[in-house]
């Protein structure tokens, strides 16, 4: 088993860039009945495959202040060049499946603002990813002023300012050599998308070395080598928390790489860590049942299911899990609730039910 958190993580968010005339709102406040609406619309909208609603509330101007970019020429020109062209909402709803969640999780204050945290899993290869997204008030709505991605360790706008630092920096045939490995990004990440990974891994060790040591760039080599061999992502995983090892995104990162270790006591400890980062997130009581499997300890890794299906009933991937371990227990009254259980729900794929029950028959 592998746990390929970073598979699939829409590689396309780091090479994204957005420059926008900058201006200060005049300050308005959320009421928290207009934060748990827009959660709704924001949860919706995705699911249905749409992400116009997130793009169109995203605050150019607010995340364009994030960004810090210099005020230049080079600046100046680029922003006429590719204004609007940011498409997270896009880019999200394309990449999410019928079986994937995109599920909020809570909602909470820091510094009188208010921050909306949101679970991205990918069933298929088992990826975890939270986004956090900074809210505002503006002209009467709810908008996006930046997003925090866990998987990456900071903010949207900090990692296309860092990706954007050399080219303000360059000049006439530099200012061109930049381009072309920024292109080069692009090309590296449709060849992840199509799972050319090893493809990928050559065009990533031709990039500059200046370009690979930069934070978003080397958790590129970290996605690209989760589809290569096992020593080959644990070393991408070590090479990154050798350079930034107090990167909030370790806890999240570190649940692949202790597994890939072997070391599961410490697997489970990045489990709580995380889940202490996000303040309580009850889907993360199925990867503490991972953990609890891995140390041989069945029954306090039932009870993470037991508490997993209180919470998340509608999750398939822990009704299944639930049901094998009943099956395993030989507890026929559990299972058949189960079955009963899963069998209601239109949602669940049932031929994979067939296969489990028949591996018992």
């Amino acid at each position: 088993m592998r746990l390929p958190i970073f598979k699939n993580q829409l590689p396309g968010l780091f090479i994204l860039f957005l420059f926008l005339n900058a201006c200060k709102p005049t300050p308005q406040k959320l009421s928290e009945s207009e934060v748990k609406d827009f959660a709704r619309q924001l949860e919706e909208s995705i699911k249905r495959g749409n992400g116009d609603f997130l793009d169109e509330a995203l605050d150019e101007d607010a995340f364009l202040e994030h960004m810090k970019l210099p005020d230049t020429r080079e600046a100046r020109g680029l922003r006429k060049e590719i204004k609007g062209k940011l498409d997270i909402g896009k880019k999200i709803a394309g990449a999410i499946s019928d079986q994937d969640q995109y599920a909020y999780v809570k909602h909470y204050q820091k510094d009188g603002t208010y921050h909306l945290i949101f679970r991205l899993y990918n069933t298929k290869e088992s990826s975890l990813n939270y986004h956090d997204y900074e809210l505002l008030k503006s002209e009467g709505k709810c908008r996006v002023a930046d997003i925090y991605i866990y998987l990456s360790g900071e903010t949207l706008a900090e990692t296309m300012r860092t990706l954007l630092a050399g080219f303000f920096n360059a000049k006439g045939k530099e200012e061109d050599d930049y381009m072309r490995q920024m292109n080069s990004l692009q090309e590296i990440k449709r060849l992840m998308q199509r799972g050319q990974h090893a493809d990928a891994k050559k065009r990533f060790e031709q990039l500059p070395e200046s370009i690979r040591r930069t934070k978003p760039v080397m958790l590129y080599d970290v996605m690209i080598s989760s589809g290569l061999a096992e020593d080959q992502y644990t070393e991408a995983i070590r090479k990154y928390r050798e350079r930034f090892p107090s990167d909030p995104n370790i806890n999240l990162l570190m649940i692949d790489g202790y597994y890939l270790q072997k070391d599961y006591v410490k697997m489970l400890g990045a489990i709580n860590a995380l889940d202490s980062q996000i303040n309580k997130d009850p889907f993360l009581d199925f990867y503490r049942y991972l953990s609890y499997n891995l140390l041989n300890d069945t029954p306090t890794g039932k009870g993470c299911l037991q508490r997993l299906m209180k919470r998340m009933p509608d999750f398939q991937r822990g009704c299944q899990e639930l049901i094998v371990t009943e099956m395993q227990d030989k507890n026929q009254a559990q299972v058949d609730s189960l079955v009963k259980l899963y069998r209601a729900n239109k949602k669940f794929n049932q031929a994979e039910l067939d296969n489990i029950l028949s591996t018992f028959d």
